[in-house]
């Protein structure tokens, strides 16, 4: 699915190789009141592993979700993400998952 971003850009934001488009595949697995289980299902393209990609991931995650007419971000109670392996991140992985308690909105999970 491709969507581009409509809304006004910061400087930083301008860095973010998604907000062209969906860089990140999602499909919901389950959702009932408040709690949703996603499979990530992969990329659309290659990105390098920097300091900013859990939060492309995120903000591309509640994108997503928002598109979908999913809740709003501060409506979830907990988000339990599956196959984390497909987003091919190596060794870089389990810095990618030490990054979920940052989120404060909502429980991010992963399986």
């Amino acid at each position: 699915m491709s969507v581009s971003f409509n809304k006004e850009q910061n400087s930083a934001q301008k860095k973010c190789p998604i907000n062209e488009r969906f860089v990140f595949n999602f499909r919901i697995l389950s959702y009932s009141f408040r709690k949703l289980e996603i499979s990530v299902e992969g990329l659309d393209k290659t990105i390098d592993y920097n300091s900013e990609y859990f939060f492309w991931f995120v903000e591309n995650l509640i994108y997503f979700l928002s598109k979908n007419k999913y809740a709003l971000r501060w409506d979830y109670e907990k988000i339990t993400l599956f196959n984390l392996e497909n987003l091919q991140l190596a060794e870089n992985l389990d810095d990618f998952k030490s990054k979920f308690k940052l989120i404060t909105t909502f429980d991010l999970e992963h399986n």
